[in-house]
């Protein structure tokens, strides 16, 4: 999706275990081994990409047309983060969703064209992104309450997607479910129109080989999740058999 050319590749790729705590630490303070990787990681991703738009070498994401150079190399790095970090956490939430009700899992597996479904419902329940943050830019009511210039709104994504007032049976996971796409699952900032859906294809994408190779796919042991990872919820281990 990125168009890199394959010595990029390699490099981006051994970076990326610094790049885990991207999301995590802008609200939650890192350890300093952690920091000085994701610092140094950013800086060498960014540093990849925007060599690459100088040059007219990147392709994909990092190539938009009409888009600043500065900007498509922004987006090239918001996809790796994202596209990788966020993917990995959701897939894992979706699978270990799915296996905690069987018989959607065994719906999927019998029917493949379940898959986008039970990829929605499971973002609604799990989501990868627990919140969002973001700052008022200018004074707003909302809902009654006054909310201040410069002030820190908190969305509580997790939450908004069980909200018994916009979903029918807010805690039940149901493959049918008509209203899904009310849920508040990676739509925020101005990255995601790009990120969103780079998220759902690859875990749908996932999700289909897994439930035809693995079908008879079960937990375990408990998924253990990073420690300073209020945003993600990160995935240690997962373990299956």
């Amino acid at each position: 999706m990125l168009g890199l050319p394959a010595e990029s590749r390699e490099r981006i790729a051994e970076r990326h275990e610094g790049l885990a705590a991207a999301l995590d630490a802008g609200q939650c303070p890192q350890q300093l081994t952690t920091a000085r990787a994701l610092l140094e990681a950013v800086d060498g991703v960014s540093s990849e990409l925007s060599g690459l738009v100088a040059d007219g070498r990147a392709t994909g994401l990092a190539a938009l047309t009409g888009v600043p150079k500065e900007d498509a190399a922004a987006i090239g790095v918001l996809a790796v983060v994202v596209g990788i970090e966020v993917t990995a956490t959701a897939l894992c939430n979706t699978v270990e969703t799915l296996l905690e009700n069987p018989a959607a899992w065994d719906r999927i597996r019998q029917d493949p064209a379940l898959v986008e479904a039970g990829v929605r419902e499971a973002l609604r329940c799990a989501p990868p992104l627990r919140f969002e943050s973001r700052i008022a830019r200018e004074q707003v009511e909302f809902d009654g309450q006054t909310i201040e210039e410069g002030k820190r709104v908190v969305v509580l994504v997790d939450a908004a997607n069980r909200d018994p007032e916009s979903f029918d049976d807010p805690n039940a996971f149901d493959l049918d479910r008509a209203d899904g796409e009310r849920q508040l699952t990676l739509l925020g900032g101005a990255a995601a129109p790009v990120t969103a859906p780079l998220v759902r294809i690859q875990t749908e994408a996932a999700l289909r080989v897994l439930t035809e190779a693995r079908p008879g796919l079960r937990r375990n042991a408990e998924v253990l999740r990073r420690m300073r990872s209020a945003v993600l919820g990160g995935i240690l281990r997962f373990s299956v058999s």
